[in-house]
């Protein structure tokens, strides 16, 4: 059997010795969002830090600091 699943217990540093079959995993679905694995591929990316991660940080940093200015102008 080549083919299955490699287990790992969380307290335990190797994988377990037996592979498990497909035919064995029990599992239900209880939704599906379209897409989402694609957006999480994206963001592991260094494209995808700059878009989802810098730019609106970017945005933010420059909206705080345009209105800083502008109270910055009404105080004088």
């Amino acid at each position: 059997m080549d083919e299955g699943y490699v287990t790992q217990g969380d307290a335990y540093p190797r994988p377990d010795d037996f592979i498990v079959a497909p035919e064995d995993v029990v599992g239900v679905m209880f939704f599906k969002i379209p897409y989402i694995g694609a957006l999480v591929r994206f963001a592991g990316t260094v494209e995808g830090l700059l878009v989802l991660v810098i730019l609106p940080a970017l945005i933010l940093i420059l909206q705080e600091v345009s209105e800083i200015t502008s109270q910055m102008k009404e105080q004088k």
